[in-house]
């Protein structure tokens, strides 16, 4: 009888560790609107996309977009998704989301500059990124497109 009375205490323990370690999920690990994924280095492997946030301000939508190795990288490299050299036709055509029938570019402020990071770079694998783009309407089906990566969505526009 001793054997059962371990098996449950261990049975209870990996059920307590368990519950801990889903209490405790850290903040960037919240819930994707969607994911995809796209093969970022033969050594490497596949990096989860995640759609992590979308927050609507008036007439302006800003996106946040996490990037996961699918795999634990054996090295820290960096890779280049796109840099500052990017055209604005470039940004028009790897940029955008779309919702109906209308495509919606990324914003640019006063200053003629695209309202998300000048280049994006990804450290093993990981990062993240952000943009703003006109609003489509609220309730409205919207599917993100980026930059060498399957597109995301749908999701509903808040």
């Amino acid at each position: 009888m001793r054997f059962g009375s371990y098996a449950a205490a261990y049975a209870l323990g990996c059920l307590l560790c368990a519950t801990a370690s889903a209490q405790t999920t850290p903040a960037n690990t919240e819930p994707a609107l969607a994911t995809g994924q796209f093969a970022l280095n033969i050594n490497v492997g596949d990096v989860q996309v995640s759609l992590v946030k979308v927050i609507r301000d008036g007439d302006k939508l800003t996106v946040n977009v996490r990037f996961r190795p699918l795999s634990k990288p054996t090295w820290t490299y960096t890779d280049t998704i796109y840099d500052k050299k990017m055209s604005d036709k470039e940004w028009e055509r790897n940029f955008y989301l779309t919702s109906g029938n209308k495509k919606y570019l990324v914003l640019k402020d006063a200053d003629g500059k695209w309202l998300a990071p000048e280049e994006l770079q990804l450290t093993s694998g990981a990062g993240s990124w952000s943009a703003t783009f006109p609003a489509p309407p609220s309730g409205q089906k919207a599917v993100l497109h980026m930059l060498k990566l399957e597109a995301l969505g749908p999701f509903t526009v808040p």
